[in-house]
């Protein structure tokens, strides 16, 4: 079991997890264990265009097709702050991103 999002996403929730905090921490947010749904009670910033993948559920729901523009942006301007194998994930989230917006449909988690 694990989670997949068409053209995005096919692996295990460790994974995911993993890939979020790197990509939190790429973008100076800090430790994802301090935010609310973490472990913590820190909020997300409801303006930050990560917030929608990052304080998202694992293993269902849907990002919002109107989301995804900013969302597929930030994921390009952080891959090259990462290191692997979190860069090449990014460009392959920023490209499922594309592949949604493309398609006009929002992103589902499954």
């Amino acid at each position: 079991m694990g989670l997949y999002i068409k053209d995005t996403w096919t692996g295990s929730y460790s994974s995911f997890n993993a890939f979020r905090e790197a990509l939190a921490d790429a973008a100076g947010l800090g430790w994802l264990g301090q935010r609310a749904g973490f472990g913590g009670d820190e909020p997300f910033d409801p303006n930050h265009p990560l917030t929608a993948l990052l304080n998202h559920s694992d293993c269902d729901g849907v990002i919002p097709l109107q989301q995804l523009s900013a969302l597929q942006q930030c994921l390009q301007s952080l891959t090259p702050k990462l290191p692997a194998p979190w860069a090449a994930w990014a460009a392959q989230f920023a490209d499922g991103c594309q592949a949604h917006i493309d398609a006009a449909i929002d992103m589902r988690f499954e």
